[in-house]
């Protein structure tokens, strides 16, 4: 059997970064943990796809940093993160990547708010090339 513990926040975990929810048993197993997490991460693949559509420029590296983020804060992270979304909806990555890093998500996690940041900046890259180049 494998057990629960706290996150960073003291919210229980269990498996592979599964926050407990009220109809999750008190004990689990590998199988549990498993299954847990394959429904995670497809809740968190459908929230991306969703929130990718918004974006002005995509690249494949922001959909699987944007994959992470749903996984690790939730599929409404950006009501969280207004301004940091906004900037992002805007097109304005390097914007949202400063702003990504005055959060309290950055004091938690810093490694995985730096992860947004890169792939927000090489967007912004690929953004400019392309309109330099009239694509």
């Amino acid at each position: 059997m494998l057990r629960w513990y706290k996150d960073s926040l003291g919210k229980d975990t269990g498996g592979y970064g599964h926050l407990r929810l009220k109809e999750d048993p008190l004990s689990f197993d590998q199988k549990i943990a498993s299954d847990w997490l394959e429904k995670d991460i497809t809740k968190a693949r459908t929230a991306a796809t969703i929130q990718f559509e918004s974006l002005p420029f995509q690249t494949q590296d922001l959909y699987d940093t944007l994959v992470s983020v749903n996984f690790q804060l939730g599929t409404g992270w950006y009501k969280k993160f207004p301004k940091t979304w906004k900037l992002m909806t805007s097109g304005a990555y390097r914007e949202a990547a400063i702003e990504a890093q005055d959060s309290d998500w950055y004091k938690q996690t810093p490694v995985r708010v730096k992860d947004l940041q890169k792939a927000l900046q090489d967007a912004a890259l690929w953004a400019k090339q392309y309109a330099d180049l009239g694509l």
